[in-house]
């Protein structure tokens, strides 16, 4: 199916437009403890190599929770191939690794498979991605962070008759990685890009487990 890659739009307008839609979805909340920013990390979240950008789609100004053993992470690339690494800082072995093919820009989904090891709750990850397809290799990095979830998010989130309604209530309660997997089938998956200034619809690539 073919589709197209809109252009960024200004973040004031579409939030603009978004406000005006009936059923306008909540907003994520970052939470309380907002960690150091990401670009204290290597690169920061965004590279433009000679054969186009790579991105994390993540918000910049904190490092987001998620209350996931196996969490789902998303990014952006306009590069043919790039690897994925999570780690858990000051070990040598990744926790998961793998390398990515796409035949055109998109945006990736990968789902961290249940084989691999659980992230534990109470620790920092770094999750990067690196293209070495350029005559300089460049990466996009960030950190993510395991909490506990708390007795009330349980008893809403039980109530949610929907996925939207599930995302809504993790971007609610601070859970970015969360929010933007629950709210991957709607809207709201978008609305979510256009609050950190990447409201770019298009495919959403499936990585397999």
């Amino acid at each position: 199916m073919h589709s197209t890659v809109l252009p960024f739009l200004p973040l004031s307008l579409v939030i603009g437009l978004l406000t005006l839609t009936p059923g306008y979805a909540t907003e994520y909340q970052p939470p309380p403890d907002r960690g150091r920013q990401q670009q204290a990390d290597a690169q920061g979240s965004r590279r433009k190599g000679e054969s186009g950008e790579l991105y994390l789609l993540i918000p910049e100004n904190h490092t987001p929770n998620t209350v996931t053993a196996h969490p789902t992470f998303f990014f952006y690339t306009e590069l043919t191939r790039v690897t994925f690494v999570l780690s858990a800082p000051g070990v040598s072995e990744p926790i998961y690794e793998r390398d990515i093919w796409v035949d055109k820009p998109q945006v990736v989904q990968v789902k961290i498979p249940e084989t691999a090891p659980s992230l534990e709750v109470g620790k920092e990850y770094v999750w990067t991605v690196v293209s070495q397809t350029q005559s300089t290799p460049i990466y996009a990095r960030a950190s993510l962070r395991r909490v506990a979830p708390s007795p009330e998010l349980n008893r809403v989130l039980s109530q949610a008759n929907s996925h939207q309604e599930q995302a809504e209530i993790f971007a609610q309660y601070g859970l970015w990685h969360d929010a933007l997997a629950a709210g991957r089938e709607s809207d709201y998956f978008w609305q979510l890009l256009a609050e950190i200034g990447r409201y770019q619809r298009g495919d959403v690539a499936d990585v397999p487990d």
